[in-house]
């Protein structure tokens, strides 16, 4: 039956600072009204309330329930109507909980960690905390290989993997960090697929993508190049294959 506590819960829709101290008074509360608590937006409030909740109960010792808790702060972050912007304070607690849990046994629960820094800029010392714990998880080594922007330590860090053979099967990842506005020299002796899939996975114009995908493309590497092409909207590798295959089998 439709009550009105249950209406007004909705509220944190709309005044999400006057509702949920109400929902989540403490971690108890905030798992009961999980499904209030997930409709609302994703603010600095928001989330600051909620991770603060979180990491206070991480600290006292004390039990809860962990995934829930985790996810709940999760789908808000990932369901996003925009990107979300947070305070210093509120990125050190996102931060603080993914260092905890990005080494918890259960997979769900480092899924759900990693997007609490998803797209998501961050200081100094966290990139080198990251850097520092890449050989210990897939995980943070996917959150360096899609950081969201130009950084000069990360570069580094790609340049030394490449240098010293670490991760090989993220070759492409590594060196698409390293593309600007061209390939680097000592990359133009690498296989043609990984050249390709690096200028997709970099942070490069459009049109200097088209330029090394075209460049590097060959007949025996041609189904990548066009399944990068179509991925990327990239009609110019498109035409460019037309050139290349033969025209029947």
């Amino acid at each position: 039956m439709l009550t009105r506590r249950i209406v007004d819960n909705h509220l944190v829709v709309f005044e999400p600072e006057r509702v949920l101290p109400v929902l989540a008074p403490n971690i108890r509360a905030m798992h009961e009204n999980r499904a209030f608590i997930r409709m609302a937006p994703c603010t600095d409030f928001v989330i600051g309330l909620l991770a603060n909740l979180v990491v206070t109960t991480l600290d006292s010792g004390s039990r809860f329930r962990t995934y829930d808790s985790l996810r709940t702060i999760r789908q808000i972050i990932r369901y996003s109507a925009t990107p979300p912007q947070f305070s210093l304070h509120t990125a050190d607690l996102l931060f603080r909980l993914y260092q905890h849990y990005v080494y918890s046994a259960k997979e769900e629960i480092r899924w759900c960690v990693s997007i609490y820094l998803k797209d998501r800029e961050l200081p100094k010392e966290q990139i080198r905390w990251l850097i520092s714990q890449a050989p210990r998880s897939s995980h943070i080594l996917n959150r360096l290989l899609r950081y969201p922007t130009v950084n000069e330590e990360i570069a580094a860090w790609a340049r030394a993997a490449l240098r010293t053979s670490q991760y090989v099967d993220r070759t492409s990842e590594l060196l698409g960090i390293l593309i600007t506005d061209h390939l680097p020299s000592f990359a133009m002796k690498m296989p043609p697929e990984t050249l390709m899939w690096a200028a997709y996975y970099s942070r490069a114009l459009p049109r200097v993508k088209a330029e090394i995908v075209c460049n590097a493309a060959t007949v025996a590497s041609a189904r990548s190049a066009l399944e990068i092409g179509r991925r990327l909207g990239l009609v110019e590798i498109i035409r460019h294959l037309s050139t290349i295959v033969p025209e029947e089998a």
